[in-house]
């Protein structure tokens, strides 16, 4: 699909091959193998070039040893997602329904040789993050852990990662770049393999992830403070939502971010490319007018005119209900999740820092921050269900008459003895009446 297509259309059919993605991949490729030949080790004694073992923990036998145990890890990551969303909390699949958008059913030689690349470029990405947070940038002891560099630092690392990669996947998404590095990953306009599906995609804008959230990292650093903690959260929980944002349910993952998306919504950008360009918050799409909010597969490609459709529905005071929560905040179990996961980090590393598990008493670092975020927690509970929606079926109410369904934006007229429908320029809601 050319990148070019007007903002609102759903590709017709799975894109084709396009030579220019492979060709560019493969200079991509050579670029690496370059940097690797002329980089020297981290540390002395290692034969391992320093941009593959930036840590100079590894050698040969260990390298290619953590690399082979990291294809199946994700893998189980991934099946593991797919059970607990689909037959633990049984949520809804989204990749159903009448649509001309196609599947990507069956992987092609092309997605294959993508994917079996980017094994590779993951793991070394990883290595790259593992000499990050091994470094004196971050806080490793459990004295240090405060509010500022665990969960200030959490939102603020993520949502930075998500501003910065708007910019880039925007830029993707344009018509002279498309073809030759973004058009690989929308391939398939219907996600629901997981990291499969989350993974085939260029090398180059899979190197550029791993950039980004490297970059974002040191920034926030600098900002804010790291603690290794917080750090390793940061990683599993970015790692954990890219593969959830390619599966097929209509789950409510998501991270304690402001304005935090949904797999749902990362969806809606592989059915119309021209929205949701960010994947773990909405802040910068709504900033840029570029938002949209998830509609079924049956409801995105809408027919020019509308049919008539026959139904009745009630007038009368319309009835709302509560909603979840609103857009612009986290749900409280996203941020409680946090308290357990900080803590436990921060032992095993206060653990391997100083090789020994960490006396009770000096847990009462963790009082501060875990305190912060109970009541953030708590804040965020209060605000579930206070934000109302319209009923989708507005219940009939005595003294009010039925009038037959007008899809929105439109009035119902005759001409002779035809219906006609015409589209209003300003649709007007009716205003709702009694019968004397």
């Amino acid at each position: 699909m050319d990148s070019s297509a007007p903002k609102g259309f759903l590709p017709p059919q799975i894109s084709a091959i396009d030579p220019r993605g492979p060709i560019s991949a493969a200079c991509t490729l050579a670029f690496f193998a370059l940097v690797v030949a002329r980089s020297v080790p981290s540390s002395p004694g290692s034969s391992l070039p320093g941009f593959l073992n930036p840590t100079g923990l590894l050698t040969w036998n260990s390298f290619f040893m953590f690399y082979l145990a990291t294809i199946p890890g994700k893998k189980i990551l991934s099946a593991s997602l797919d059970v607990l969303q689909g037959a633990i909390l049984k949520y809804a699949r989204i990749d159903e329904g009448e649509s001309k958008v196609k599947k990507l059913e069956v992987l092609e030689m092309i997605d294959v040789s993508y994917l079996t690349l980017n094994t590779m470029i993951e793991f070394v990405g990883l290595n790259h993050i593992v000499a990050f947070l091994l470094s004196s940038d971050t806080e490793k002891r459990i004295e240090s852990f405060g509010v500022y560099n665990t969960f200030l630092a959490f939102v603020f690392c993520l949502t930075v990662n998500d501003l910065i990669y708007y910019a880039f996947h925007y830029f993707a998404h344009s018509r002279h770049l498309y073809p030759y590095c973004h058009k690989q990953h929308h391939r398939n306009s219907i996600p629901f393999r997981g990291y499969l599906d989350a993974a085939n995609q260029h090398p180059f804008e899979q190197t550029s992830g791993f950039s980004i959230i490297i970059l974002s990292f040191n920034l926030t650093a600098k900002v804010t403070g790291l603690h290794a903690s917080a750090a390793w959260c940061i990683l599993l929980c970015w790692g954990t939502l890219e593969m959830a944002n390619h599966c097929p349910y209509d789950s409510e993952f998501h991270l304690p971010l402001p304005y935090p998306l949904l797999s749902k919504d990362h969806q809606m950008h592989h059915r119309i490319p021209g929205c949701n360009f960010c994947t773990l918050t909405s802040v910068a799409d709504r900033i840029f007018g570029t938002f949209r909010s998830y509609q079924p597969l049956d409801g995105v490609a809408k027919d020019d005119k509308p049919k008539f459709t026959g139904k009745m529905m009630a007038t009368g005071p319309v009835m709302l209900m509560p909603n979840s929560r609103p857009e612009a905040f986290p749900s409280w179990f996203s941020v409680a999740v946090l308290v357990p996961m900080f803590c436990a980090a921060a032992i095993i590393v206060e653990a391997i820092e100083s090789g020994s598990i960490p006396e009770l008493f000096e847990c009462m670092h963790f009082l501060r921050p875990v305190i912060v975020m109970i009541n953030f927690a708590g804040v965020c509970a209060a605000t579930e269900g206070t934000t109302p929606k319209q009923m989708d079926r507005p219940v009939p109410q005595a003294g009010y008459p039925l009038v037959e369904v007008v899809p929105e934006g439109h009035i119902k007229s005759f001409n002779g003895d035809r219906e006609v429908w015409k589209t209003k320029m300003d649709p007007v809601r009716m205003t709702d009446y009694k019968l004397d």
